[in-house]
């Protein structure tokens, strides 16, 4: 069975200042159509600030109380549109709100995937927005694409179908139909977002950066072509941009990757950032200089050399003790820490490089 992913943008659910209730209606009808044929469907629908702005005719949100104020009153009218599509096609809906919390901390992760693998199973739609009324600038996703495209990963999806006003991304003015890689050339043609929107074509293709590692395809199309998750899904067409996968890695390194959020870093000298970016190694006590915030045992902190994060990592020390052992050879640990110490500060196994050629 496949599971796909469908994200839809603000500006294709917009029209003349309305909730554009005529594309939810057809693509629910898509949608209904895909199940019948064995396909598990998630919808990461944007639109709740916007439904908000136009519910009260406000213009865009300036603050984040005013995005939550907009969101708390958008929210439940957006949702109110697709569970009367689906309801008309006999499919049951489920509302899913999430933050960057929920994917950052490793529990609440693991949590979420259950929650929508068991929705998934029992033959529910679930419709994914972010939780705009009460997430914070510091917990935010920063745009839908984003969210839909660690959704993708976290369940393992085949495909992403970005639905938006557009066909797919046009550099000098021609459509791309097909990319392997994501250059500077494709991010600046990339443009900005929309009058109710959040993202743009640039977030897409950074959304992408996260399917490719995840072996998921992603597509880029016009959601106001007739039958085009059908043209996508069945027929195998490309009626827009295409972004393939460049592997697929393992999915706890794929939220260290890109869900999660480190607040803490530990600092390496050139031979132990040597041994990890290019050998491939686990972090040892002797190559550590020093270490940077607060974290526990069991946490995602970032790597350091120089002024440049590289990597990322689960941590078997706490910060007050990587400070004790940091510079000291593997066997002497125990003896610093008056207790049987694990050799390695951070496995290799839970370790991923980040802004560089891709993932150990």
């Amino acid at each position: 069975m496949k599971r796909v992913v469908v994200k839809l943008g603000t500006g294709l659910l917009s029209d003349k200042g309305k909730i554009n209730a005529s594309v939810i209606s057809a693509i629910s009808g898509e949608i209904a159509f895909l199940k019948k044929k064995g396909f598990q469907i998630l919808v990461v629908s944007s639109g709740a600030v916007g439904c908000g702005m136009i519910k009260l005719g406000r213009p865009r949100p300036k603050n984040i109380s005013d995005a939550q104020m907009l969101a708390s009153v958008g929210q439940p009218l957006l949702m109110d549109m697709w569970m009367r599509a689906f309801s008309k096609r006999g499919i049951t809906g489920a509302q899913v709100l999430c933050s960057a919390d929920d994917f950052s901390d490793r529990k609440k992760y693991l949590n979420l995937r259950r929650t929508m693998l068991k929705i998934l199973e029992n033959g529910i739609l679930p419709v994914i927005n972010e939780n705009d009324s009460v997430t914070v600038d510091e917990l935010k996703f920063g745009d839908n694409d984003r969210l839909s495209a660690l959704t993708a990963s976290h369940i393992e999806a085949s495909d992403l179908v970005i639905l938006t006003n557009v066909q797919g991304l046009y550099v000098d003015g021609k459509l791309v139909g097909e990319l392997k890689n994501i250059g500077e050339a494709e991010l600046k043609s990339a443009g900005p977002a929309g009058k109710f929107g959040t993202g743009g074509m640039r977030s897409k293709l950074l959304a992408a950066k996260i399917t490719r590692l995840a072996g998921c395809r992603l597509t880029i199309a016009s959601g106001k072509t007739r039958g085009i998750l059908k043209k996508i899904l069945i027929d195998k067409k490309n009626p827009g941009t295409l972004i393939l996968p460049s592997g697929h890695i393992k999915n706890r390194k794929r939220w260290l990757a890109f869900g999660s959020i480190c607040r803490a870093s530990i600092i390496v000298d050139i031979g132990a950032y040597n041994a990890i970016a290019k050998n491939g190694r686990s972090l040892l006590a002797a190559g550590i200089t020093g270490a940077e915030g607060v974290f526990a045992k069991g946490d995602a902190v970032n790597i350091v050399y120089g002024q440049k994060s590289f990597a990322r990592g689960i941590v078997n020390y706490s910060d007050s003790e990587v400070r004790k052992i940091q510079g000291c050879q593997s066997p002497g640990i125990s003896k610093l820490l008056k207790r049987d110490g694990d050799p390695e500060v951070i496995n290799r196994d839970n370790l991923v490089l980040i802004n560089g050629d891709g993932p150990l």
